[in-house]
């Protein structure tokens, strides 16, 4: 079964919304393979990574690996075991718009996963901006898979924030994506002069 990779051409409207991709589902559900750079152990507890093009930063949990982002895109996802978070931001455009960018890949989910059924929706914080969120449960896999798609617009631009998780195993590694969710901030000139890990 195939994933909803950065190949899509992803449009909301006439808004091409690249970072709109589920790159985590990929990496923890056990999908189709991608073109990646392997996956990496992250440095010791403190580190932030900055994408590489300045415009967030995270803080990943120790001993977390890493999936640098393709060529033209900012997503980077972090693994540990069957656990995946991917995180990205692209510009939003006039038309843009959450409702729409949850919508849209709520059904590329769907599709993806005919059985899934949402599981809650609501209202978060992405990068320190008021969001809006979906939680998907996939039991078309083996084990029953956890999709949450999380997403915020702040000076004219989506910030994205996905988990993917083995149902039996989110519990426990909830506290440390929260942490992770928590660190993750829109760019700055202060973040950009904070060290980051290079892919």
């Amino acid at each position: 079964m195939p994933v909803f990779l950065k190949g899509y051409a992803t449009f909301i409207g006439p808004v091409q919304i690249e970072a709109a991709i589920l790159l985590a589902a990929s990496a923890a559900a056990g999908f189709q393979a991608f073109a990646q750079s392997s996956p990496r152990t992250l440095p010791a507890i403190g580190r932030v990574y900055r994408s590489s093009d300045g415009e967030f930063t995270v803080e990943p949990p120790p001993g977390w690996r890493m999936i640098c982002e393709e060529e033209g895109s900012n997503e980077v996802t972090f693994l540990s075991g069957k656990v995946s978070v991917s995180v990205a931001s692209s510009a939003a455009g006039e038309q843009g718009s959450i409702a729409s960018l949850l919508d849209f890949n709520k059904r590329r989910l769907t599709e993806q996963c005919p059985s899934a059924r949402l599981v809650d929706e609501g209202k978060t914080l992405v990068a320190a901006a008021p969001g809006e969120y979906f939680t998907l449960r996939c039991e078309g896999h083996r084990p029953p898979t956890i999709f949450r798609f999380s997403a915020a617009i702040s000076a004219g631009r989506f910030y994205i924030f996905n988990i993917t998780s083995p149902a039996a195993q989110l519990a426990a590694v909830q506290p440390l994506i929260d942490q992770m969710a928590q660190s993750f901030r829109p760019g700055s000139a202060e973040t950009a002069a904070r060290e980051r890990i290079h892919p």
